[in-house]
């Protein structure tokens, strides 16, 4: 499935085990797909993605203790479906990677409810600037989750797309452009779907004619929006003054950008 949308990684997780990483080297060059080996530490009080090769991480222990086993070890934990029904992430522990959209929210592309939680994410006495990991301008680096399990799910892997701006296709590379927060997410893969890519200080949106370009989380009540006109504009877009986001004029989502 992943191969058939044209994805050039996957990242391969399961519930509290690791003994599928053997398996995904040969599997990722039987199909030319890089596959990042994790781990989905799960218990009913949230869930995380250990991404890395690092050996398994027990979900008995406090979650402070994930976060700094996983770091000890050279990878990257990143909170899961915060808002996710039975499993919504209840611990009072913070990351510099979030999985900001989630399948989930493909209910209600309108829904406001996640850009609420990060606002409390950043505000959190672990969250904001000082994060390990995090993204310019104080913000958890931005992940997007299929969290495909099976085929008849009804919608197929890179549901959403994190976009990954990486020196090479080996999960070395891509792991070490997710720490620096070279990540971007759209609805899907393409093509032709708009996306909203970071160059510097500035955004590119490519594909995104028509749609409107909207900067940070709302101060006041307001927050700046600017048309895209044409299928490549780049805009003034200071990480600091960010998230930014592509939306329809119906303020559907589209795409996210740190």
């Amino acid at each position: 499935a992943a191969v058939g949308r044209g994805l050039d990684f996957l990242a391969v997780t399961d519930h509290n085990t690791v003994s599928h990483h053997a398996h995904l080297p040969g599997v990722g060059a039987a199909y030319d797909l890089c596959l990042l080996p994790g781990q989905e530490v799960t218990t009913h009080a949230g869930h995380a993605n250990a991404f890395g090769d690092i050996g398994w991480v027990d979900f008995r222990r406090p979650a402070r203790q994930w976060l700094s086993d996983v770091e000890a070890r050279g990878g990257l934990l990143s909170v899961n479906h915060p808002l996710q029904d039975d499993c919504g992430w209840q611990f009072p522990v913070r990351t510099g990677f979030l999985e900001l959209w989630h399948i989930s929210w493909f209910l209600d592309l309108t829904a406001t409810g996640p850009w609420a939680y990060l606002r409390g994410f950043e505000g959190s006495p672990d969250g904001g600037p000082g994060l390990p990991g995090g993204a310019a301008g104080g913000h958890p680096v931005f992940l997007g989750g299929s969290d495909f399990h099976t085929p008849d799910q009804g919608y197929p892997p890179g549901t959403p797309t994190t976009w990954v701006a990486a020196t090479d296709r080996t999960p070395e590379a891509i792991l070490d452009a997710i720490r620096h927060g070279r990540t971007a997410i759209s609805r899907f893969p393409g093509p032709g779907e708009p996306v909203l890519v970071r160059a510097g200080d500035d955004l590119v949106a490519v594909d995104a004619d028509g749609t409107v370009l909207v900067e940070g989380l709302p101060d006041g009540g307001t927050d700046r929006r600017r048309r895209v006109r044409g299928d490549r504009v780049t805009f003034a877009a200071p990480p600091g003054q960010g998230p930014y986001r592509l939306e329809a004029a119906d303020r559907t989502l589209l795409a996210i950008s740190a």
